[in-house]
């Protein structure tokens, strides 16, 4: 398992995720790159769940994947993220859908002659319970678009928030309690920072740019990555390297 964690704002859309692989018998494997760029799609996915397509290990799947002529063809987030569904769907083996995979495509769909944020989900499992485990793993998957067309509250605004940008929205995914753990975080700090942010005799800010917006992701997830290097878990199943890749607004 992983954890993947993916961030709107009005500075733009940070896309991160740890590093760790494990293997079958719970032990440490290696490192490995879980986010990938989509530079002619103005976006990113992250991947998180079974490591291989096929019996190829993601992270050369997936940038072959990406190469493929038929990722370009639509030239839209939605044609991109259907065909991934597709191609997991018919590439897959039995055995590492059984696993559960998770993907975020996030980036910027034009729209006539400007530019909005989308965020898709690819998955095959069919809901989260409520301890947060994933359900209902599938030999098919689902992708659908979250931000645009369900969460944004300014679509007024090509950037999807209003414009003094003290708004973000985030969705995580992986494994369960590094996900519940993502989120409980992000509760108890925030109220601590607006209290830091808040004092005049201190010159600490609220992210005011995407490479701010960055950091703070980052800092989330390394709390998270040393919770897991201090537990009781078989395995380091979230850790290693943060990797972090930001988009800025067309």
């Amino acid at each position: 398992m992983t954890l993947i964690a993916t961030q709107l704002s009005h500075y733009g859309i940070v896309l991160a995720t740890d590093s760790n692989l494990t293997d079958s018998a719970y032990r440490f494997a290696r490192q490995s790159r879980k986010n990938f760029e989509l530079p002619h799609l103005r976006g990113g996915l992250s991947v998180a769940g079974c490591w291989s397509v096929n019996g190829i290990a993601m992270d050369e799947w997936m940038p072959r994947f990406i190469a493929r002529p038929e990722t370009f063809a639509g030239g839209s987030l939605a044609a991109f993220a259907g065909h991934l569904r597709m191609a997991l769907e018919s590439e897959m083996l039995p055995a590492e859908k059984r696993l559960g995979s998770m993907i975020h495509i996030a980036g910027y769909a034009r729209e006539g002659d400007s530019f909005h944020p989308e965020f898709y989900f690819v998955r095959n499992f069919e809901k989260i319970e409520d301890d947060g485990s994933y359900s209902g793993m599938s030999d098919t998957f689902a992708s659908d678009e979250q931000f645009w067309n369900r969460d944004c509250q300014h679509r007024e605004s090509p950037t999807g928030f209003s414009a003094h940008g003290g708004e973000a929205r985030v969705y995580v995914n992986g494994f369960p309690e590094g996900r519940i753990g993502y989120l409980a975080v992000q509760q108890c700090l925030i109220p601590f920072f607006g209290s830091m942010w808040g004092n005049p005799d201190w010159r600490f800010h609220p992210p005011r740019s995407l490479q701010e917006s960055m950091c703070y992701v980052r800092l989330f997830m390394a709390i998270i990555n040393g919770l897991f290097e201090v537990s009781d878990y078989p395995a380091p199943f979230i850790g290693g390297e943060i990797q972090v890749i930001g988009i800025p607004p067309p």
